[in-house]
């Protein structure tokens, strides 16, 4: 709450005549760093780690000096635990966690995270390990965990249906928080995977340099088929 003096419209000043105008000010908006706002209950004793993998056709490899950022989602807001880097073997460790819902976002140069992470943080140390997958060389999954996205951008030509190669599919929940991302193959197919629902609608929006950029809402449950229309600019 924050208290400010003020003079009354009307009033001489000076006339000893004052008034306090009371303004109210909510000091945690839904999205916040948490240094930048304290009440949020930050302190905690938990843990999540896990190793960041970079998943090709052939398998994974360990990927390091990857980002990890963790978002916690409390019952009406939620905050951003911030970053932390994985070592030389991928390994990554996130701490002073409260009981709560946490979204991990992983993020390397040149990489997707086509599968969620959404970690019900119900007992004192929880594992979970992440997936990247390069932009350049996009692995779609024959069966993708629920929930599950699956389809092809393209774009409609006097010919039909054309697809969309190196298109990049965003995948946005509650507070425009982007769970998973990932990139169009040479046949504008795309998949996304363990999608959370930490909102009645989420949004899928598919981005590239020359097409005009429209999200499409969706509530995701099973495993879904949506195809997404792009147009030229």
């Amino acid at each position: 709450m924050v208290v400010v003096k003020a003079s009354v419209a009307g009033v001489t000043p000076g006339a000893g005549h004052s008034a306090t105008l009371t303004v109210t000010v909510d000091p945690c908006p839904g999205y916040a760093i948490p240094s930048s706002c304290p009440p949020f209950p930050t302190g905690g004793s938990r843990v999540i780690s896990g190793v960041v993998q970079a998943r090709t056709v052939a398998g994974t490899q360990p990927l390091a000096g990857a980002f990890v950022w963790a978002w916690v989602q409390m019952e009406t807001s939620g905050y951003s635990r911030g970053r932390v880097e994985t070592d030389a073997s991928g390994n990554y460790r996130i701490s002073d966690l409260p009981p709560a819902r946490v979204l991990l976002q992983a993020w390397s140069a040149g990489y997707d995270q086509p599968c969620a992470s959404l970690v019900e943080l119900t007992t004192p140390t929880a594992t979970a390990d992440i997936d990247l997958v390069a932009e350049s060389n996009p692995v779609l999954l024959p069966e993708p965990p629920a929930p599950a996205l699956y389809g092809v951008v393209y774009q409609p030509t006097a010919t039909g249906k054309q697809p969309v190669p190196g298109a990049r599919v965003y995948f946005e929940t509650a507070m425009d928080l982007v769970a998973a991302t990932t990139t169009t193959d040479e046949q504008g197919r795309y998949t996304l995977c363990r999608l959370p629902a930490l909102s009645p609608l989420q949004a899928v929006t598919p981005v590239k340099a020359g097409y005009v950029t429209r999200t499409s809402t969706v509530s995701v449950s099973g495993v879904t088929r949506l195809d997404l229309e792009m147009e030229r600019q």
